[in-house]
């Protein structure tokens, strides 16, 4: 016996529609989700209740951000839910980067996914949580986390997640793939200011081109591009040794 068509539930549509709202924009209070998702107030105050409820949702101040569920669900992305635990525990235990912001990231097509950060206590114009994505291109440039990434590691992506990835005219994919070429050489040099405004210094965590591949980002005060440390600049890459050792 075939199934049955299935009947939609509202509730699941606008659950969703939440999730992707503040996937992209970080944090939304109550009135600005139904004024942008179209919500009836007394349908979307038993919404949100629920997702707090199951930690979908966590509360910051008069708004709602991504929940603290995400950071399970997410490890199944990293390919390693050890690697989680070793990040939490080793990052504590790192002198100089204990002060700093540290994200893992995976890198799903066109997109970053925030699958887990330990915040420090400079002042980001960002401020990464888990379940949160961003866009790696703007037209033709990439962001910083693909320079750590090898050319073929970038294209797998690209592949492996099309779904991520939203077609281009031919000559925008031609600038792409020449921006690969040029940029996407298994390591990035120095740290640079990301789309976001942080100042990043990424570096890889799978040199395998297992998919998807798993990025470490030091996000930094955009006011020190050019002053950051050999000090933590090595010290973040002997973190990221530790975690895939």
């Amino acid at each position: 016996m075939g199934m049955s068509t299935p009947t939609p539930v509202p509730a699941i549509h606008r659950a969703v529609a939440i999730l992707e709202f503040l996937a992209f924009n970080e944090v939304a209070t109550q009135s600005v989700l139904g004024a942008e998702l179209g919500i009836a107030k007394s349908s979307l105050s038993d919404i949100l209740s629920t997702m707090l409820a199951d930690d979908l949702i966590q509360k910051r101040d008069d708004g709602f951000v991504i929940g603290p569920l995400f950071a399970q669900l997410t490890r199944g992305f990293v390919g390693d839910s050890n690697l989680m635990d070793r990040f939490a525990i080793t990052w504590q235990r790192q002198r100089l980067l204990s002060a700093h912001t540290v994200s893992v990231q995976t890198i799903l097509g066109d997109r970053s996914l925030c699958a887990e950060v330990r915040h420090g206590a400079h002042l980001l114009p960002f401020t990464p949580h888990p379940g949160l994505r961003n866009d790696l291109w703007h037209r033709a440039e990439g962001e910083p986390a693909l320079r750590c990434l090898t050319a073929a590691q970038v294209r797998a992506g690209a592949s492996a997640f099309a779904a991520f990835s939203p077609p281009v005219d031919e000559a925008l994919a031609d600038a792409k793939d020449a921006w690969i070429e040029r940029h996407a050489r298994g390591a990035q040099r120095i740290p640079l200011v990301a789309r976001t405004g942080n100042l990043e210094f990424n570096v890889a965590l799978s040199r395998s081109e297992g998919m998807p591949p798993a990025v470490l980002t030091l996000h930094l005060p955009p006011r020190l591009e050019g002053h950051v440390s050999l000090e933590l600049r090595t010290a973040f890459e002997d973190f990221a040794a530790q975690l895939t050792s």
